[in-house]
């Protein structure tokens, strides 16, 4: 046998890659070294941890459910990119933060990457880019699948607070960036800026009625 120990135990205090606030508020998902962790957070102090993840695989695009208790995440566990959700499995515990079994979901399966998970603010629809940047979406729970738009390179995408429409930015013309509106149920997406230089990362007002996006 080897005289030293194989595994490394240490503390990581830093090398986050991207994180995630819950809707609450009470919790802060994190990336580091390709494993995601939940934090509790209270009063802008980060409390006690979770590793939610424990694979040789690598984890990112954390994004939290309305609901605040499922966290959906993009895996290549299985060779490319997937999404999956985790929730405590714990009875009468819904934080992940606290609890010590969780339940994972894997939502797609596509022989393409899926990234990206953006879940519309009424929980019912989580929009996501397949392959080279496509926009799909699917049920809450990976159902009814399917492509929103036939274009590619889909750099941005922002949600309406009605859950109806969809503010993308997508290169057009081969070079420059246009945001175009797109109703969640499909049809036809409307180009809202029409701009000869780059117009990109929509986000809609609280009230819907608004845009604001980077020029």
């Amino acid at each position: 046998d080897l005289k030293w120990n194989d595994d490394l135990r240490t503390t990581l205090s830093g090398g986050v890659t991207e994180f995630a606030l819950s809707p609450d508020e009470d919790e802060l998902a994190v990336v580091m070294r390709g494993e995601v962790y939940v934090f509790s957070f209270e009063d802008g102090e980060a409390g006690r941890s979770q590793r939610v993840t424990e694979t040789a695989a690598r984890e990112r695009d954390v994004a939290w459910m309305p609901d605040g208790e499922t966290l959906l995440f993009a895996s290549d566990r299985d060779g490319n990119y997937d999404l999956y959700a985790v929730r405590s499995a714990e009875d009468g515990e819904r934080k992940l933060s606290k609890a010590v079994k969780r339940a994972v979901t894997r939502l797609t399966d596509s022989p393409e990457d899926d990234l990206d998970p953006m879940p519309a603010p009424d929980g019912k629809t989580v929009a996501y880019k397949n392959g080279n940047d496509f926009l799909w979406l699917m049920g809450a729970d990976g159902a009814s699948q399917r492509q929103l738009l036939p274009e590619a390179e889909i750099l941005h995408a922002d949600w309406s607070p009605d859950s109806r429409w969809i503010a993308v930015s997508r290169t057009t013309m081969g070079h420059k960036e246009d945001i175009f509106i797109v109703p969640a149920a499909g049809g036809e997406e409307v180009n809202a800026t029409l701009h000869p230089n780059d117009d990109f990362q929509p986000r809609w007002t609280d009230d819907g009625k608004r845009l604001s996006f980077a020029s």
